[in-house]
């Protein structure tokens, strides 16, 4: 169909398209550019065909025609193939809708301002993996054909741009993106003591991540060990300072970058370990059971109670065999052990220490008990002397010992006991187990028994329903008056015939009607009364 203006134009039908061109001969016409407005005719290979009238009849015929290669023009991309949180999961296929995407020679992931990654993430076609749909409306990238790792990020948006032998695709921030890959995590490093992170802010572990695509991730989250939440969700949020991230690894300093809610997520005696859940936009990944571990801060002391308080002093005794000692502070919840030691914090003797499964029972992460009688061969730390004692606590994360003052010292005791009879209570110096008689003149007192290095007080009485008492002799079985020793495991008390003789040697005259006993006072005031003997001078 001519027009006025001397241009021809074929009406589209079927699978053609209208075009416009300048006839400028009988033997030259010339197709504008844009003549072909639409791009159903984009593609390889196509025809022009020409006609004078206005029916298909007319149209000049198909052999020897020359083909043209491709029509397309500048690409354009209309919408991408999203995952349902408009990531670009390049370890999954992905779809590029538009028009002129035919002649693409390449795909590049570019910044949002159009700038190139460095270095360079492009794919030249053709390539393995990618496939351009002859019409320029799709191209279909399989998984993994972008396989570098420069892209990945939460917070760094990147564009796809398509170039073609016209020209390449314009920026659209509509079409902005994420780029990411299911991470992994393979090892947990950094604790300065194995399987133990220790959280705290000053002296704390930082914590090594190792594994892949770790650059998508948008949280670590301390978990249960068997991946249950935790309360209050302890985590560390990224991006954040102090917390390094790359592909392969990420690295939290834990002097900077501590976790959100970290206390919630510290083991304690019912829930002792922990995992780490790295959550992002793709399937959140555990670190393995094999290296769970425990979470916590250094112990510290606050305070005890459950003690008995001198009846004669501000002194503070623990009575081993009948309180329960509940001690109070921080970082409680995981206990290696617990022992009692001398002033400046050393061991008195070994063997003499506890845990949770000995006696120690854990409250919370703030405060634990001590049963009476928990202490094995407590009769070693036994001590009359007023505050000379401490307790060390020692946990996974470090060691306290409670405080040299009125909070924190004691002195240790338990009741008194002798032996099952007067024959073995008094067995040795100058007593006579026949007669269960002690003959001043023939030896020293010797007196059998346990718990004797809490004792303050022996006493030298007779039976009486009121007890007279003939010598009475304040001690401290860690330096005792000369005339009085103790065995070092406090089973036995020698005191020699010359002591009693200085101090009254009437209570070792003969008196039928009332025996001896010997009455035996511990720091805690707490009494125990021989079983009863004759004496002779």
């Amino acid at each position: 169909m001519e027009k006025s203006d001397g241009t021809m134009v074929y009406p589209a039908s079927g699978n053609s398209t209208e075009v416009t061109f300048e006839i400028r001969s009988d033997t030259e016409a010339v197709l504008p550019l844009s003549a072909i407005a639409s791009n159903i005719a984009d593609g390889s290979y196509r025809r022009l065909r020409v006609a004078r009238g206005g029916g298909t009849s007319e149209l000049t015929v198909t052999n020897n025609v020359a083909l043209i290669a491709n029509i397309t023009t500048k690409p354009v991309i209309a919408t991408l193939g999203w995952d349902s949180s408009s990531n670009f999961r390049r370890d999954e296929a992905i779809d590029i809708n538009g028009t002129a995407l035919n002649t693409a020679y390449r795909i590049e992931l570019v910044n949002t301002d159009g700038s190139s990654l460095s270095p360079v993430m492009k794919v030249d076609l053709p390539a393995a993996g990618v496939t351009v749909d002859d019409n320029g409306s799709r191209i279909q990238i399989s998984r993994d054909v972008f396989y570098t790792t420069q892209a990945d990020g939460n917070a760094t948006e990147k564009q796809f741009k398509v170039f073609n032998v016209v020209g390449n695709t314009d920026l659209n921030s509509t079409l902005a993106f994420n780029v990411n890959a299911q991470p992994t995590v393979l090892f947990v490093a950094g604790f300065t003591t194995p399987n133990t992170f220790n959280r705290d802010a000053t002296t704390g572990d930082d914590v090594t991540l190792t594994g892949t695509n770790l650059k998508n991730v948008s949280a670590i989250v301390m978990v249960d060990e068997n991946g249950s939440a935790l309360p209050d969700t302890p985590a560390v949020t990224l991006p954040n300072p102090g917390v390094t991230v790359a592909d392969n690894s990420i690295v939290i300093d834990t002097q900077t970058a501590q976790f959100l809610n970290g206390s919630s997520g510290d083991s304690n005696a019912t829930s002792l370990y922990r995992r780490f859940a790295l959550t992002g936009p793709r399937t959140t990944v555990y670190t393995a059971q094999d290296q769970r571990f425990y979470v916590g801060v250094p112990p510290k002391y606050t305070s005890y109670s459950g003690l008995t308080s001198s009846s004669t002093s501000d002194a503070v005794n623990y009575r081993r065999d009948n309180n329960t000692f509940t001690v109070n502070g921080s970082g409680l919840g995981v206990i290696s052990s617990v022992e009692i030691v001398d002033i400046n914090g050393n061991t008195i003797a070994a063997n003499t220490s506890i845990d949770t499964t000995t006696g120690a029972t854990y409250v919370n992460n703030t405060q634990f008990t001590i049963a009476a009688n928990s202490f094995p061969n407590a009769n070693l730390v036994d001590v009359a002397s007023n505050s000379t004692r401490r307790m060390k606590i020692t946990t996974p994360f470090g060691i306290v010992v409670s405080d040299n003052n009125s909070s924190g010292t004691f002195s240790v005791s338990a009741t008194p006991a002798y032996l099952g009879n007067a024959a073995a209570t008094f067995a040795g110096g100058g007593y006579d187990g026949g007669s269960n008689t002690y003959d001043l003149s023939t030896g020293n007192l010797v007196i059998n028994g346990s718990n004797f290095l809490g004792v303050k007080t022996i006493r030298f009485e007779d039976n009486a329903t009121t007890p007279n008492v003939s010598i009475t002799a304040t001690i401290d079985p860690a330096a005792p008056p000369a005339g009085i020793t103790f065995n070092s495991t406090g089973t036995q008390i020698t005191i020699t015939n010359t002591y009693i003789s200085d101090n009254n040697a009437s209570w070792a005259d003969v008196n039928a009607t009332n025996p001896r006993v010997i009455r035996l006072t511990t720091a805690a005031d707490q009494n125990g009364t021989s079983q009863q003997i004759n004496t002779q001078p």
